[in-house]
């Protein structure tokens, strides 16, 4: 098989429409070149290049953080940012950097692998965003989306120092070249980057990558409000009923689209106040929602019962506070709180997530005068944009969507070679 039957062969792998090849030179070097393809009228095709590009110093293969090495895999394509705005005709999520954003690379940092916001350089974070990525654009790359420690982050695909210069890890190519991307790219076309050299994108081509491809008018969280902290708790063992939902297999957030634009404004009105949000849960899949309950109908199950439910009968779980139909799987109900910035700290809300019991109520009486302030701040953030809030539980907001929900799993963004 040659070469441009493999990148086919790969390619029809994924369900998207749109394709970034970086195919590397060598695994101990930086040269490299990008094909850009999309797929029309069901059969993929070269929209551009070769252009000229470079991978890491030390070539293809990451494995861990400062080995000069950039990843081998297919990765979806994540919020663009930089120091000018988008180039004219572009439509991508975008943000504009300034002196208080931050990306940790930090392996010690409770915030590594991800974007903050502070005006002090919090300890272990690296360099700041704005110098770090002194880039007129830049574009992230989802690779370690767990933020497994020491593995590696801020993976990006920027604009290169100079021509034939290697990254620290990420994939460089010239001014030029990042523009005529960041404006042929489509986000409801769910782009990927598949990178490697030919032996690696001639694996890639042979094997499923088990990556969600989001259905049309659905985007990630973190793609639009690139400084929202994710912990999926349904993700982990750190949750209600001890174990990770089924369903879940992946730190990520899918909504839809009009939602998504929503909580956007109301996390732009929070972050002039220094405040940011941490997202807990948004589209839910409805076998999650199935297991949800069946583990409130198992009477001998009761390993969380002190953390989570301590004076109520576990019976009573799903009136009022887990459905069997969930307004999660809609796609515009999003869980969360607040972090201060200042102190890189959650807002104290009075009451931990997934609490059930009266504690969780909005209007809880024996909050302090700060923890209803706290919760008043969430919810007129959220109100404001059109999110309407759930009296039992201060963390729950939905915003109106039509049709019937998705019906996917939360799988990764990332496949590795």
């Amino acid at each position: 098989m040659g070469y441009d039957d493999m990148i086919f062969a790969l390619l029809n792998r994924w369900p998207g429409g749109q394709a970034v090849v970086t195919r590397a030179a060598s695994g101990e070097a930086p040269g490299a070149e990008m094909r850009l393809y999309e797929r029309k009228s069901g059969r993929w095709r070269q929209a551009a290049g070769p252009w000229p590009a470079v991978v890491g110093i030390n070539g293809t293969g990451k494995a861990r953080e400062g080995d000069g090495k950039s990843p081998s895999g297919v990765f979806l394509l994540g919020a663009a940012f930089g120091q000018a705005g988008l180039p004219e005709g572009a439509a991508w999520p975008y943000r504009v950097l300034d002196e208080y954003d931050h990306w940790v690379e930090d392996p010690a940092s409770p915030f590594y692998g991800r974007w903050v916001r502070i005006r002090e350089e919090p300890e272990g974070a690296g360099e700041q965003a704005r110098e770090a990525m002194d880039y007129t654009r830049a574009l992230a790359v989802r690779y370690n989306d767990a933020a497994e420690r020491g593995r590696g982050s801020a993976i990006l695909l920027h604009p290169w120092r100079a021509p034939g210069r290697g990254t620290a890890g990420c994939t460089g190519i010239s001014e030029e070249h990042m523009a005529w991307l960041l404006r042929w790219l489509d986000y409801c076309m769910r782009p990927v980057l598949a990178q490697g050299t030919a032996e690696e994108l001639a694996r890639l081509a042979e094997r499923e990558w088990g990556m969600l491809c989001l259905p049309p008018g659905w985007g990630f969280v973190d793609d639009f409000i690139a400084d929202a902290q994710m912990e999926l708790r349904y993700n982990t063992a750190g949750n209600f009923i001890g174990r990770r939902v089924p369903g879940y297999f992946a730190n990520a957030a899918p909504m839809r689209l009009e939602a998504l634009q929503a909580l956007a404004r109301a996390a732009e009105a929070l972050r002039l106040q220094g405040l940011g949000i941490r997202v807990y849960d948004a589209y839910r899949p409805q076998r999650s929602s199935d297991a949800m309950i069946a583990w409130a109908e198992d009477e001998t199950d009761t390993a969380t019962k002190a953390a989570y439910y301590p004076n109520i009968d576990k019976a009573d779980i799903p009136h009022g506070f887990v459905a069997r139909r969930s307004k999660h799987r809609l796609g515009g109900t999003v869980d969360l709180t607040l972090i201060n910035w200042e102190t890189g700290q959650n807002l104290d809300m009075g009451g931990p997530f997934d609490f059930f019991g009266a504690l969780s109520g909005f209007a809880y009486e024996g909050l302090t005068p700060e923890q209803a302030l706290n919760r008043s701040l969430l919810r007129d953030a959220m109100a404001g944009q059109g999110f309407e809030p759930y009296e039992r539980e201060w963390w729950h907001f939905s915003y109106p969507v039509e049709g019937d929900g998705g019906d996917f799993d939360i799988l990764p963004r990332e496949f590795m070679v």
